[in-house]
């Protein structure tokens, strides 16, 4: 599935990427179209609770136009006597329920359902409809199960139609106390060696390896995500012989053993601080996404005016610019594009292609590093995270792909619409409110100035400016964050 809108400033520039957006154009034309808009996309299907998720893969179906995959989202319950039940919840209004007897390591479920239906030209009809559907699931472990299906009617276009395929069910670990967390590598040169730079992993059996990978006779970074049930996935790559890049990741560590319970959301982005600008005279960025739960990955271009540069920075002060941050003129980007291929083959088939980019350049230019600041939240790219940002997340909400006011940036998990998730994942708290009460008051203030002096290493939220240390500025940016008169506590 890919998605595509751009959004440019003014004929010159409109000239200059013409032969680009006629590419991206017949690609979204031959793409199908998926439906968003604020209704569906209010509803937000957030899956970071512990419930089960499933991916359905059709293998047949009666009518081809009706072939996809689709996430559901999946709540069940085995009792101590070995019954199953629950309910699944398609990405729509529509609820459906299935139920079984839980012998031995298999539970087969049968029963009437309801779907939103979906025609063969990609239209959704409005509507619940009913249908029977019959599941086979083998649970491999308590966190999951895979199996096979059937389902007929109003699945498809046809009255007697059917679908057929494998479903795969897994639960994700619950995301109350989930933290971001930066995955660390060094910056690396052309001549180095292949190898791993960085391994992590979870108490679910998953991991993530960021590589340092050859082309030929050229490097890149990679990141790479592993299951305990054996897919695997890139989900992340360098685009530039002077790439700039910073990977983090959204889990738990419930436990406190110093290991993610699982891994939430992966997130990988990748700016070109050299001068291979695809001369153009834009600062180019991709942002990846993979939402583990979902099984969802995404990418993202972003296209911006130059703050200083081309080039942003050079060796030996790579990835920090010589003008000061942030390297874009603005934080609204002059074009954008967004494509979410399944996984596997497809997101596979795009990495490859760029890396056909880099045959273009010597490889002994190649360096790639690691972004010293950057932060996900930082909506306007002003080096920090602040109310600002927030709010321009917040105002955001409810805004879909195809929608004037919709911001990619704060669709956070790449699902097409900004949601409660996003700002919840963009902001686990408010900022300044470093006791968590939902306030900014005096008592954040009193909390703030014991660690005054200190690094930001010691209390990331105080340090309110982003400079890496925690002094009385920070504290008079926290009073005027105050959320009542003289920061009164009530």
């Amino acid at each position: 599935m890919f998605r595509f809108l751009s959004l440019n400033l003014d004929l010159e520039r409109r000239i200059k990427m013409k032969v680009t957006k006629i590419i991206f154009l017949l690609v979204s034309f031959f793409a199908l179209t998926r439906v968003y808009n604020s209704e569906i996309c209010a509803q937000d299907y957030s899956i970071y609770s512990g419930e089960w998720t499933a991916v359905v893969d059709t293998t047949s179906a009666s009518n081809p136009g009706d072939i996809g995959r689709n996430i559901l989202k999946v709540i069940l319950e085995v009792s101590p006597d070995g019954y199953v039940s629950g309910y699944y919840l398609p990405p729509t209004p529509c609820g459906s329920s299935i139920s079984g007897f839980f012998s031995g390591n298999v539970v087969t479920t049968t029963g009437n359902n309801d779907y939103w239906h979906r025609t063969s030209d990609g239209k959704v009809v409005e509507s619940c409809c009913t249908g029977t559907i019959n599941i086979t699931l083998t649970f491999l472990s308590s966190n999951y199960a895979s199996g096979t299906f059937q389902a007929y009617s109003c699945l498809t276009t046809e009255p007697d139609g059917y679908r057929a395929g494998t479903i795969t069910l897994w639960r994700c670990c619950d995301s109350a106390n989930a933290e971001w967390h930066e995955i660390e590598f060094p910056n690396v040169h052309w001549w180095e060696p292949p190898r791993v730079l960085n391994i992590i992993e979870a108490d679910s059996g998953e991991r993530i390896e960021l590589r340092w990978s050859d082309w030929g006779t050229r490097g890149y970074y990679r990141l790479d995500y592993y299951s305990p049930w054996g897919k695997i996935g890139r989900i992340g790559q360098c685009h530039f012989i002077h790439g700039c890049n910073i990977g983090k990741f959204f889990a738990p560590d419930n436990n406190q053993n110093g290991k993610p319970d699982c891994f939430l959301l992966i997130v990988w982005d990748s700016w070109d601080y050299g001068d291979d600008d695809d001369k153009d005279g834009y600062l180019d960025r991709y942002r990846h996404v993979y939402d583990v739960c979902r099984d969802k990955y995404s990418r993202s271009h972003f296209k911006y005016e130059y703050a200083c540069g081309p080039p942003v920075s050079s060796y030996p002060n790579f990835c920090k610019s010589f003008c000061g941050d942030p390297p874009a003129l603005s934080p609204n980007p002059v074009y954008w594009q967004i494509v979410d291929p399944a996984l596997g083959p497809e997101s596979e088939a795009l990495f490859d292609e760029l890396l056909l980019e880099l045959e273009k350049f010597d490889p002994t230019e190649i360096v790639m590093g690691r972004c010293l600041v950057h932060h996900l939240c930082d909506m306007d790219l002003d080096g920090d995270c602040d109310l600002m940002d927030y709010h321009i997340v917040e105002n955001a909400i409810g805004m879909c792909l195809n929608e004037d006011s919709y911001n990619l940036l704060a669709d956070i998990d790449g699902d097409g619409c900004v949601t409660e998730s996003d700002l919840k994942l963009l902001f686990p708290t408010i900022p300044g409110d470093l006791d968590g009460d939902g306030d900014i008051d005096r008592n954040d203030l009193n909390i703030l100035l014991t660690y005054r002096n200190q690094p930001a290493s010691e209390c990331p939220e105080c340090d309110i400016d982003g400079d890496g240390i925690i002094t009385v500025l920070d504290a008079r940016k926290l009073v005027l964050l105050c959320t009542r008169p003289r920061c009164a506590t009530e």
